[in-house]
Protein backbone atom coordinates (compact mmCIF):
# COMPACT_ATOMS: atom_id res chain seq x y z
CA UNK A 1 0.00 0.00 0.00
CA UNK A 2 1.32 3.44 -0.99
CA UNK A 3 2.53 5.76 1.74
CA UNK A 4 0.56 8.95 2.27
CA UNK A 5 2.67 12.12 2.43
CA UNK A 6 1.47 15.63 3.28
CA UNK A 7 3.29 18.80 2.24
CA UNK A 8 2.66 22.40 3.21
CA UNK A 9 4.28 25.34 1.42
CA UNK A 10 3.70 29.02 0.78
CA UNK A 11 2.48 28.84 -2.82
CA UNK A 12 2.71 26.73 -5.99
CA UNK A 13 6.13 26.89 -7.66
CA UNK A 14 7.97 24.96 -10.41
CA UNK A 15 10.70 23.72 -8.05
CA UNK A 16 8.10 22.21 -5.68
CA UNK A 17 6.20 20.61 -8.56
CA UNK A 18 9.35 18.66 -9.45
CA UNK A 19 9.46 17.24 -5.92
CA UNK A 20 5.73 16.46 -5.79
CA UNK A 21 5.77 14.74 -9.18
CA UNK A 22 8.81 12.68 -8.21
CA UNK A 23 7.27 11.48 -4.94
CA UNK A 24 3.87 10.86 -6.58
CA UNK A 25 5.43 7.99 -8.53
CA UNK A 26 5.62 6.01 -5.28
CA UNK A 27 3.23 7.65 -2.82
CA UNK A 28 -0.06 9.49 -2.46
CA UNK A 29 0.54 13.15 -1.70
CA UNK A 30 -1.64 15.90 -0.28
CA UNK A 31 -0.45 19.49 -0.71
CA UNK A 32 -1.57 22.46 1.37
CA UNK A 33 -0.79 25.95 0.05
CA UNK A 34 -0.85 29.08 2.18
CA UNK A 35 -1.92 30.99 -0.94
CA UNK A 36 -2.39 30.16 -4.61
CA UNK A 37 -0.58 33.22 -6.00
CA UNK A 38 2.53 35.04 -4.84
CA UNK A 39 2.72 38.72 -5.79
CA UNK A 40 6.50 38.56 -6.28
CA UNK A 41 6.50 35.29 -8.25
CA UNK A 42 3.37 35.62 -10.35
CA UNK A 43 3.89 32.79 -12.85
CA UNK A 44 0.91 32.62 -15.19
CA UNK A 45 1.62 29.70 -17.48
CA UNK A 46 2.21 26.99 -14.91
CA UNK A 47 0.35 23.71 -14.66
CA UNK A 48 1.06 23.41 -10.94
CA UNK A 49 0.26 20.41 -8.78
CA UNK A 50 -3.24 20.89 -7.39
CA UNK A 51 -3.52 21.48 -3.68
CA UNK A 52 -5.71 22.77 -0.89
CA UNK A 53 -5.66 26.38 0.28
CA UNK A 54 -5.20 26.35 4.06
CA UNK A 55 -7.70 29.14 4.77
CA UNK A 56 -10.44 27.34 2.80
CA UNK A 57 -10.16 24.00 4.59
CA UNK A 58 -12.01 23.23 7.80
CA UNK A 59 -10.24 22.10 10.95
CA UNK A 60 -12.14 18.81 10.70
CA UNK A 61 -10.70 18.09 7.23
CA UNK A 62 -7.20 19.04 8.35
CA UNK A 63 -7.46 16.66 11.31
CA UNK A 64 -8.71 13.91 9.03
CA UNK A 65 -5.80 14.46 6.61
CA UNK A 66 -3.26 14.32 9.43
CA UNK A 67 -4.77 11.15 10.90
CA UNK A 68 -4.44 9.35 7.57
CA UNK A 69 -0.88 10.25 6.57
CA UNK A 70 2.43 8.48 7.14
CA UNK A 71 4.68 11.55 7.02
CA UNK A 72 4.51 15.34 6.62
CA UNK A 73 6.91 17.99 5.33
CA UNK A 74 6.06 21.43 6.68
CA UNK A 75 7.48 24.31 4.64
CA UNK A 76 8.42 27.49 6.49
CA UNK A 77 8.56 28.83 10.03
CA UNK A 78 6.51 31.94 9.30
CA UNK A 79 3.31 30.11 8.37
CA UNK A 80 1.09 30.01 11.46
CA UNK A 81 -0.88 27.09 10.01
CA UNK A 82 2.27 24.99 10.27
CA UNK A 83 2.13 25.34 14.05
CA UNK A 84 -1.39 23.90 13.96
CA UNK A 85 -0.22 21.06 11.70
CA UNK A 86 2.73 20.44 14.01
CA UNK A 87 0.44 20.24 17.05
CA UNK A 88 -1.83 17.75 15.25
CA UNK A 89 1.10 15.67 14.05
CA UNK A 90 2.47 15.40 17.59
CA UNK A 91 -1.02 14.67 18.93
CA UNK A 92 -1.52 11.79 16.49
CA UNK A 93 2.11 10.65 16.77
CA UNK A 94 2.96 11.15 13.12
CA UNK A 95 6.57 11.67 12.01
CA UNK A 96 7.31 14.94 10.24
CA UNK A 97 10.01 17.33 9.11
CA UNK A 98 10.26 21.07 8.84
CA UNK A 99 11.74 22.24 5.53
CA UNK A 100 14.00 25.28 5.44
CA UNK A 101 16.54 27.03 3.27
CA UNK A 102 19.04 29.32 5.05
CA UNK A 103 17.62 32.06 7.30
CA UNK A 104 19.40 35.40 7.62
CA UNK A 105 21.49 35.18 10.79
CA UNK A 106 21.27 38.97 11.16
CA UNK A 107 17.58 38.53 12.07
CA UNK A 108 18.30 36.21 15.01
CA UNK A 109 17.35 37.72 18.36
CA UNK A 110 17.87 36.22 21.81
CA UNK A 111 14.13 35.57 22.09
CA UNK A 112 14.02 33.80 18.70
CA UNK A 113 17.03 31.72 19.62
CA UNK A 114 15.52 30.54 22.93
CA UNK A 115 12.12 29.94 21.33
CA UNK A 116 13.51 27.90 18.45
CA UNK A 117 15.77 25.82 20.69
CA UNK A 118 12.67 24.77 22.66
CA UNK A 119 10.68 24.40 19.43
CA UNK A 120 13.27 22.05 17.89
CA UNK A 121 12.93 19.68 20.83
CA UNK A 122 9.55 18.65 19.36
CA UNK A 123 10.64 18.49 15.69
CA UNK A 124 11.78 15.00 14.60
CA UNK A 125 13.61 16.13 11.43
CA UNK A 126 14.90 19.23 9.68
CA UNK A 127 14.95 19.02 5.87
CA UNK A 128 17.51 21.55 4.66
CA UNK A 129 18.50 22.68 1.17
CA UNK A 130 22.25 22.19 1.62
CA UNK A 131 25.36 22.21 3.78
CA UNK A 132 25.18 25.98 4.44
CA UNK A 133 21.76 25.48 6.03
CA UNK A 134 23.12 22.63 8.13
CA UNK A 135 25.99 24.82 9.34
CA UNK A 136 23.53 27.62 10.23
CA UNK A 137 21.24 25.45 12.35
CA UNK A 138 24.07 23.67 14.10
CA UNK A 139 25.93 26.90 14.84
CA UNK A 140 22.94 28.82 16.23
CA UNK A 141 20.73 26.06 17.67
CA UNK A 142 23.02 23.09 18.26
CA UNK A 143 20.84 20.74 16.20
CA UNK A 144 22.02 17.13 16.32
CA UNK A 145 23.32 15.59 13.09
CA UNK A 146 20.72 12.80 13.25
CA UNK A 147 17.87 15.31 12.92
CA UNK A 148 19.24 17.04 9.83
CA UNK A 149 18.59 15.68 6.34
CA UNK A 150 19.61 17.34 3.08
CA UNK A 151 16.50 17.83 0.91
CA UNK A 152 17.30 20.14 -2.03
CA UNK A 153 14.84 22.11 -4.09
CA UNK A 154 13.55 20.28 -7.16
CA UNK A 155 15.72 20.93 -10.23
CA UNK A 156 15.14 19.85 -13.83
CA UNK A 157 18.27 17.96 -14.85
CA UNK A 158 19.24 18.64 -18.49
CA UNK A 159 20.86 16.06 -20.77
CA UNK A 160 24.54 16.24 -19.74
CA UNK A 161 25.82 14.99 -23.10
CA UNK A 162 23.90 17.69 -24.98
CA UNK A 163 25.15 20.35 -22.57
CA UNK A 164 28.79 19.31 -23.14
CA UNK A 165 28.25 19.43 -26.91
CA UNK A 166 26.72 22.89 -26.55
CA UNK A 167 29.71 24.09 -24.50
CA UNK A 168 32.10 22.87 -27.23
CA UNK A 169 30.09 24.64 -29.95
CA UNK A 170 30.02 27.88 -27.99
CA UNK A 171 33.77 27.79 -27.28
CA UNK A 172 34.52 27.23 -30.98
CA UNK A 173 32.13 30.03 -31.92
CA UNK A 174 33.92 32.47 -29.60
CA UNK A 175 37.30 31.44 -31.04
CA UNK A 176 36.17 31.85 -34.65
CA UNK A 177 34.04 35.00 -34.42
CA UNK A 178 36.04 38.20 -34.18
CA UNK A 179 35.02 40.45 -31.26
CA UNK A 180 32.60 37.81 -29.98
CA UNK A 181 30.72 39.14 -26.95
CA UNK A 182 30.11 37.27 -23.72
CA UNK A 183 26.42 37.06 -22.85
CA UNK A 184 25.45 37.88 -19.25
CA UNK A 185 22.05 36.95 -17.80
CA UNK A 186 20.64 38.17 -14.48
CA UNK A 187 17.29 36.92 -13.13
CA UNK A 188 16.58 38.74 -9.88
CA UNK A 189 13.90 41.05 -8.55
CA UNK A 190 14.68 44.74 -8.11
CA UNK A 191 14.72 44.83 -4.31
CA UNK A 192 17.28 46.39 -1.96
CA UNK A 193 18.76 43.04 -0.92
CA UNK A 194 19.23 41.83 -4.50
CA UNK A 195 22.51 43.70 -4.94
CA UNK A 196 21.78 45.84 -8.01
CA UNK A 197 23.63 48.74 -6.39
CA UNK A 198 26.88 46.76 -6.63
CA UNK A 199 26.05 45.50 -10.15
CA UNK A 200 25.44 49.05 -11.36
CA UNK A 201 28.71 50.29 -9.84
CA UNK A 202 30.56 47.39 -11.50
CA UNK A 203 28.98 48.02 -14.91
CA UNK A 204 29.75 51.73 -14.59
CA UNK A 205 33.43 50.94 -13.90
CA UNK A 206 33.52 48.57 -16.88
CA UNK A 207 31.99 51.30 -19.04
CA UNK A 208 34.66 53.79 -17.92
CA UNK A 209 37.31 51.23 -18.94
CA UNK A 210 35.67 50.80 -22.35
CA UNK A 211 34.83 47.16 -21.61
CA UNK A 212 31.07 47.12 -20.99
CA UNK A 213 30.30 47.00 -24.70
CA UNK A 214 32.15 43.68 -24.91
CA UNK A 215 29.19 42.05 -23.12
CA UNK A 216 25.57 41.53 -24.12
CA UNK A 217 23.52 41.84 -20.93
CA UNK A 218 19.95 40.67 -20.29
CA UNK A 219 18.24 41.35 -16.95
CA UNK A 220 14.91 39.77 -15.94
CA UNK A 221 12.88 40.82 -12.93
CA UNK A 222 10.54 43.47 -11.54
CA UNK A 223 10.30 45.15 -8.16
CA UNK A 224 10.16 48.50 -6.42
CA UNK A 225 13.49 49.74 -7.83
CA UNK A 226 12.93 48.58 -11.42
CA UNK A 227 12.20 52.04 -12.88
CA UNK A 228 15.22 53.57 -11.14
CA UNK A 229 17.65 50.97 -12.43
CA UNK A 230 16.09 50.82 -15.89
CA UNK A 231 17.08 54.49 -16.32
CA UNK A 232 20.52 53.95 -14.82
CA UNK A 233 21.37 50.92 -16.95
CA UNK A 234 19.95 52.44 -20.14
CA UNK A 235 22.12 55.52 -19.60
CA UNK A 236 25.23 53.33 -19.47
CA UNK A 237 24.95 51.27 -22.65
CA UNK A 238 22.37 50.19 -25.23
CA UNK A 239 23.58 46.58 -24.90
CA UNK A 240 21.78 46.20 -21.53
CA UNK A 241 18.29 44.81 -22.07
CA UNK A 242 15.75 44.81 -19.22
CA UNK A 243 12.88 42.37 -19.70
CA UNK A 244 10.84 42.98 -16.54
CA UNK A 245 8.95 39.97 -15.21
CA UNK A 246 9.21 36.88 -17.43
CA UNK A 247 7.52 33.49 -17.42
CA UNK A 248 9.39 30.31 -16.56
CA UNK A 249 9.87 29.19 -20.18
CA UNK A 250 11.39 32.56 -21.11
CA UNK A 251 13.67 32.36 -18.07
CA UNK A 252 14.91 28.96 -19.28
CA UNK A 253 15.44 30.26 -22.83
CA UNK A 254 17.53 33.20 -21.61
CA UNK A 255 19.51 30.98 -19.24
CA UNK A 256 20.25 28.54 -22.06
CA UNK A 257 21.39 31.38 -24.31
CA UNK A 258 23.81 33.06 -21.89
CA UNK A 259 27.48 32.42 -21.13
CA UNK A 260 27.57 34.01 -17.68
CA UNK A 261 24.90 33.92 -15.00
CA UNK A 262 25.32 36.71 -12.41
CA UNK A 263 23.62 36.56 -8.99
CA UNK A 264 24.40 39.61 -6.86
CA UNK A 265 22.10 39.37 -3.82
CA UNK A 266 23.39 40.75 -0.53
CA UNK A 267 21.43 37.92 1.07
CA UNK A 268 19.63 35.05 -0.67
CA UNK A 269 18.23 32.16 1.43
CA UNK A 270 19.02 29.83 -1.45
CA UNK A 271 19.12 30.94 -5.11
CA UNK A 272 17.82 28.25 -7.47
CA UNK A 273 19.09 29.96 -10.67
CA UNK A 274 22.68 29.33 -9.51
CA UNK A 275 22.03 25.58 -9.68
CA UNK A 276 20.08 25.84 -12.95
CA UNK A 277 22.97 27.75 -14.52
CA UNK A 278 25.70 25.40 -13.33
CA UNK A 279 23.81 22.31 -14.50
CA UNK A 280 23.56 23.98 -17.92
CA UNK A 281 27.30 24.58 -18.10
CA UNK A 282 27.28 28.33 -17.50
CA UNK A 283 29.93 30.47 -15.84
CA UNK A 284 28.33 31.48 -12.56
CA UNK A 285 29.43 34.61 -10.72
CA UNK A 286 27.75 35.09 -7.36
CA UNK A 287 28.12 37.17 -4.24
CA UNK A 288 28.98 35.51 -0.95
CA UNK A 289 25.47 36.40 0.21
CA UNK A 290 23.90 33.71 -2.02
CA UNK A 291 23.59 30.47 -0.05
CA UNK A 292 23.39 28.10 -3.03
CA UNK A 293 26.66 29.59 -4.28
CA UNK A 294 28.34 28.80 -0.97
CA UNK A 295 26.96 25.26 -1.24
CA UNK A 296 28.06 24.56 -4.80
CA UNK A 297 30.80 26.90 -6.07
CA UNK A 298 34.50 26.19 -5.60
CA UNK A 299 35.88 29.63 -6.29
CA UNK A 300 37.76 29.90 -9.60
CA UNK A 301 37.30 26.16 -10.25
CA UNK A 302 33.64 25.79 -11.26
CA UNK A 303 32.49 29.40 -10.84
CA UNK A 304 33.28 32.61 -8.98
CA UNK A 305 32.33 34.11 -5.63
CA UNK A 306 33.00 37.75 -4.76
CA UNK A 307 32.42 39.72 -1.55
CA UNK A 308 28.87 41.07 -1.87
CA UNK A 309 29.67 44.80 -1.68
CA UNK A 310 32.93 44.63 -3.65
CA UNK A 311 32.17 45.95 -7.14
CA UNK A 312 35.90 46.08 -7.95
CA UNK A 313 36.25 42.32 -7.44
CA UNK A 314 33.23 41.75 -9.67
CA UNK A 315 34.81 43.98 -12.33
CA UNK A 316 38.10 42.06 -12.01
CA UNK A 317 36.35 38.72 -12.66
CA UNK A 318 34.48 40.05 -15.71
CA UNK A 319 37.65 41.73 -17.01
CA UNK A 320 39.62 38.49 -16.80
CA UNK A 321 36.86 36.59 -18.58
CA UNK A 322 36.62 39.04 -21.49
CA UNK A 323 40.42 39.36 -21.80
CA UNK A 324 40.93 35.58 -22.05
CA UNK A 325 42.81 35.30 -18.74
CA UNK A 326 40.48 32.53 -17.58
CA UNK A 327 39.89 29.15 -19.25
CA UNK A 328 36.17 29.53 -19.91
CA UNK A 329 35.79 25.97 -21.21
CA UNK A 330 37.29 24.55 -18.03
CA UNK A 331 34.93 26.55 -15.76
CA UNK A 332 31.89 25.57 -17.84
CA UNK A 333 32.70 21.87 -17.81
CA UNK A 334 33.61 21.86 -14.12
CA UNK A 335 30.25 23.42 -13.25
CA UNK A 336 28.51 20.25 -14.46
CA UNK A 337 30.11 18.23 -11.64
CA UNK A 338 27.47 19.38 -9.13
CA UNK A 339 24.93 17.20 -10.94
CA UNK A 340 25.41 14.27 -8.54
CA UNK A 341 24.13 16.46 -5.68
CA UNK A 342 20.79 16.91 -7.46
CA UNK A 343 20.21 13.37 -8.71
CA UNK A 344 18.17 13.12 -5.55
CA UNK A 345 15.54 10.49 -4.67
CA UNK A 346 13.08 12.42 -2.50
CA UNK A 347 10.88 9.42 -1.72
CA UNK A 348 13.87 7.44 -0.44
CA UNK A 349 14.70 10.22 2.01
CA UNK A 350 11.11 10.30 3.28
CA UNK A 351 11.01 6.51 3.67
CA UNK A 352 14.19 6.62 5.74
CA UNK A 353 12.66 9.35 7.91
CA UNK A 354 9.50 7.28 8.44
CA UNK A 355 11.74 4.44 9.65
CA UNK A 356 13.41 6.91 12.04
CA UNK A 357 16.76 6.94 10.24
Amino acid sequence: MDKKILFTTSHPAPYWDIIYNDISKNADITVYYNRIKDKDKAWKNQNNVKGKVESEISLKEKINDIKNIDFAVLGGWNNKNNLLFMFLLILFRKPFAFFSDVPDENNITLFKKIFKKIFFMFVPFLYLTGKTGKEHYQKHYGINDSKIKIFPYGINLPDEKLIKEKIDRRINEMKNVKDSKLKIFIANRFLERKGYKTVYKAFKLLNEKGLLNKFDIVIAGKGEFFDEYEKKFNNLQSNIKLLGWIEFDEYNNNLNDCDIYLHSSYFEPYGIPIVDAMLNGKIVIASDGVMSALDNIKNEENGFIYSKYDEKKLVSILEKLINGQIDISNIMNNSLEIRKEFEFIYYKQILESIKGK
